[in-house]
């Protein structure tokens, strides 16, 4: 509801196995390099089943291919009852003390979705100026998503086939560096063998490798 109140739109959204994210999209078109055309939004991502805390993420969008990119953390909150725990016991909390913290959290969502969401728009469109022509090591930049446990050793040939394949000029920028293997690892997320949860860390890995 705030995001809609701020020009946001919804654009997507999924229930992985232990997760739930949606994305919102601002629906303004950029240009930081001639040909590349990016839009941005807002993800929140939240889990009922212990798998992270509410997390709010910027995410870009190509928009020629869709690719996806997400990452640039605005807001990471504790479940209250991680929070409140102590030893073998946990502190029993008043619903008062629930409703406060879930108002605590609308504010800040709403505070990010404002002035602080243009200046990261700013920032992320300067990033990626500086990496379209930033040029790579790919054999050490795939190992070192391997060791991240981005990719497992087929996802890396794959990643690698990707990014050297002269031939893919639509579904990827043409010009080698970050922002081609940035968009090589949001292309992959699309995947149909690729399960949620491995999208999202895909998407993860695609922004920051814009850093």
């Amino acid at each position: 509801e705030t995001g809609l109140k701020n020009g946001l739109v919804f654009s997507d959204g999924m229930n992985t196995a232990t997760r739930y994210h949606i994305k919102m999209l601002h629906p303004e078109v950029y240009e930081p390099v001639a040909g590349e055309a990016v839009g941005f939004g807002l993800s929140l991502t939240t889990s009922d089943y212990g798998a992270g805390a509410l997390d709010m993420q910027m995410f870009l969008m190509r928009i020629w291919c869709a690719n996806l990119a997400i990452g640039e953390s605005q807001l990471r909150k504790i479940h209250m009852r991680k929070r409140f725990q102590g030893g073998d016991r946990s502190v029993r909390l008043s619903q008062q003390t629930y409703d406060l913290d879930t108002k605590t959290v609308a504010s800040a969502i709403k505070d990010l979705i404002g002035d602080n969401f243009q200046q990261r728009v700013k920032e992320t469109l300067q990033l990626i100026e500086h990496n379209a022509e930033k040029e790579i090591d790919v054999n050490k930049t795939i190992e070192t998503l391997r060791k991240q446990q981005v990719l497992d050793k087929k996802q890396a040939e794959t990643a690698k086939a990707l990014y050297e394949n002269v031939n893919e000029v639509t579904m990827l920028p043409p010009q080698p560096g970050a922002w081609r293997m940035s968009n090589v690892l949001s292309l992959m997320a699309q995947g149909k063998d690729v399960d949620g949860d491995e999208s999202l860390n895909l998407q993860e890995a695609a922004y920051a490798m814009l850093s």
